[in-house]
This record gives structure tokens, C-alpha cells and sequence, in this order.
């Protein structure tokens, strides 16, 4: 499923393979996210107990992200427009 996101970009909601090859997780993708939400919505959303791996635009961390982190993996805006995509997964 494909819809659009506040920052104009689309969010992705897809099937995960989880253990024993099932498809029982999931993830949420979102594109043309600006750096500050980046930066925010990484890193409380890796904190959760619901989200495995986050993926910041080709990274991908196991567990919880820092700020110090996600600072790094986020890039700056294009004038107004967001340049980071954000993956988050989940396997439960």
C-alpha cells in the first residue's frame, strides 16, 4: 500500500519475512522526509519495543538509533524539500 506523507513524499507499508521465512512483520517507508523529522522520528521510533531495524536512507541499524547517529545519516533539505528516507520494521 502506497499513500503520501505530510512532507509530500509517499509512505510504503509492506510485508517482512520474519523467523522461519514467515511473512508475519511488517515495515512503514517514507520518502522526502525533512532532516530535522529524520533526526526525531528515528530516533524515538527505534526506541520502541514494536520496531527491529531502522533504515535511514541506505543504512540500516539493528535496535535502537542515537541522535548522535541518525544526526550523521540524515541529510540536509533541498531549500524546503526533504532529502532522507526512512524505513522502519518490524518483526512482531
Amino acid at each position: 500500500m502506497v499513500s503520501s506523507n505530510t512532507w509530500g513524499g509517499s509512505v510504503t507499508v509492506q510485508p517482512e519475512t520474519s523467523a522461519g521465512n514467515n511473512k508475519t512483520g511488517f515495515s512503514v517507508s517514507y520518502t522526502g522526509v525533512p532532516q530535522e523529522a529524520c533526526v526525531t522520528l528515528a530516533t524515538k521510533l527505534s526506541q520502541t519495543s514494536v520496531i527491529a531495524e531502522t533504515t535511514i536512507n541506505t543504512t540500516t541499524t539493528i535496535g535502537p538509533v542515537s541522535a548522535a547517529l541518525t544526526g550523521a545519516q540524515c541529510v540536509a533539505d533541498t531549500g524546503s524539500a526533504g532529502n532522507n528516507t526512512l524505513k522502519f520494521k518490524s518483526l512482531t
